[in-house]
């Protein structure tokens, strides 16, 4: 497997490490340089793009432009999704993208969207909580606006209030609560190495090679559930 890396920060040097210790070839590894290196990014099997949210959406397009797909793990672009879509569909390529590449945030997600259910209608007041290291550019960030997004779907009440702490070097810290005035109930995913992320940002490139179309992370975990043998 060939992959282009774009982005050089943590998440990008994390997917290089995991992907090289796989004995895959990495093609090209690139910051924020313009223009992108299209000869070598036309030699990858599937590019990663762990960049910045100014630069994603136009990365996107022009590596879709020039026919190869993608894994997308930037955040803070979802305003564009319908033009990214629209990219998607026209280029007759595959992109995956997720705020967050833990299979253990992915059962997060549904676990909070069913605990809304449970809890609406009651005493219980929600809220979020996230920690991620200093260097962290958007907060609340992007798995904590998708929680938040599956909180609301469920709740049907009062705002869910959400808080971020940038600080240290936390790879990341995600809590879902329920307070009321006599006890509190807490869903809490917390992120130990970064490898985490850089091995679900493999297993999407893995499957997307060779496909169409635009998915979450979570899609791509259900797609691939219902693919496996037996």
């Amino acid at each position: 497997m060939r992959l282009a890396l774009l982005g050089r920060g943590r998440m990008g040097r994390a997917v290089e490490e995991s992907a090289r210790g796989r004995g895959w070839e990495i093609t090209c590894m690139c910051g924020s340089e313009r223009p992108l290196p299209r000869s070598d990014i036309e030699r990858a099997d599937v590019v990663v793009e762990f960049t910045a949210p100014e630069a994603a959406v136009e990365n996107i397009r022009q590596v879709l432009s020039w026919g190869k797909d993608l894994v997308v793990g930037t955040t803070g672009w979802l305003g564009r999704l319908d033009a990214v879509r629209g990219m998607v569909e026209e280029s007759g390529r595959g992109l995956v993208h997720g705020a967050n590449f833990s299979i253990g945030m992915n059962l997060l997600y549904l676990l909070t969207r069913r605990a809304g259910e449970l809890f609406s209608g009651g005493e219980f007041a929600a809220f979020i909580l996230e920690a991620h290291h200093a260097a962290k550019k958007d907060a609340p960030s992007g798995s904590a606006r998708e929680l938040e997004a599956r909180l609301r779907a469920a709740w049907g009440q009062d705002p869910v209030a959400v808080a971020s702490l940038r600080a240290g070097s936390f790879p990341g810290m995600h809590q879902v609560g329920f307070d009321s005035p006599f006890e509190t109930v807490t869903l809490r995913h917390e992120v130990r190495d970064r490898r985490v992320f850089a091995e679900g940002a493999l297993a999407a490139a893995q499957w997307i090679r060779g496909r169409s179309g635009l998915y979450t992370f979570g899609e791509m975990l259900a797609a691939r559930t219902r693919e496996a043998p037996g």
